[in-house]
């Protein structure tokens, strides 16, 4: 189904068929049907076929990257429904969806815990350089002094 165009005052362009709203990822799914959605002139449509079903996706997303996302969740999704038979497509989708999900909060915690680290480890740095500083500063001190007994010994 090729949606319908109609340019608005301010250039974007309103496609007049249903579109799901993801973050970056536009999807031609049946929510909020009947309306119009503005979509900005700079996505890319990309037409992914999952478990036999085209999907027709508008993402800011390079076409290679989300051609890869697609068949990376087409072969879960199969191998998921080959795995149980009695497993919906749906059904498929959902652990999919799961395990991704889960897979997401993991990485974020991942990142969030190196953050932290990083941070831990420039507040080291940052001490340990103001000490270093503090002893070249001592050293300095120390050498002007020796120097002065010095003198004053053989003078």
């Amino acid at each position: 189904m090729q949606p319908k165009e109609a340019k608005t005052a301010n250039g974007n362009i309103i496609f007049q068929f249903p579109l799901f709203i993801c973050p970056q990822i536009l999807y031609n799914g049946f929510y909020d049907a009947g309306k119009g959605v503005e979509i900005p002139v700079d996505k890319t449509r990309v037409c992914l076929t999952v478990c036999g079903v085209d999907h027709v996706i508008l993402s800011e997303k390079p076409q290679e990257y989300m051609e890869q996302l697609g068949a990376q969740l087409n072969e879960e999704m199969l191998r998921l429904l080959r795995a149980n038979g009695r497993m919906s497509v749906t059904q498929a989708a959902v652990l999919s969806a799961l395990s991704y999900m889960d897979a997401a909060k993991e990485a974020e915690t991942t990142a969030e815990n190196l953050r932290s680290r990083i941070q831990d480890y420039l507040e080291d740095a940052a001490r340990m350089k103001k000490e270093s500083e503090l002893s070249r500063h001592e050293a300095e001190r120390l050498h002007r002094e020796v120097t002065e007994l010095k003198r004053r010994k053989i003078g």
